[in-house]
């Protein structure tokens, strides 16, 4: 049975908002040729590529913007491509903006 990975970007395969260093480049080169995994991450799809320094185009998906979005890398498309496949659009309820309206109203 094949493993899967899933990792999550910030703070575990990059140090946090960073780009991946060097060293770690280098071995996750060499690891992404025999594994398969999905990266997850709070951030959009522009920063996850800067961060990953590219190496997103290798991942089965890539779930971006807290799991809203999926992204599915193009390999046939050069550096920086992948499809929207899905796109989760938060539109908030009236009684939910009244009620931060208020809030504000009242805050300092």
């Amino acid at each position: 049975m094949d493993k899967i990975y899933i990792f999550d970007v910030d703070g575990t395969l990059t140090p946090s908002r960073l780009p991946m260093t060097k060293e770690f480049q280098k071995f996750f080169k060499e690891w992404i040729k025999k594994n398969k995994f999905y990266l997850v991450t709070g951030s959009d799809l522009p920063k996850l590529q800067e961060q990953m320094c590219f190496f997103d185009i290798e991942a089965e998906g890539i779930f971006t913007c807290c799991g809203n979005e999926f992204w599915l890398p193009n390999p046939s498309v050069p550096i920086q491509s992948a499809d929207l496949i899905y796109s989760n659009k938060f539109k908030p309820p009236k009684d939910l903006i009244e009620y931060l309206e208020r809030k504000v109203l009242k805050s300092e």
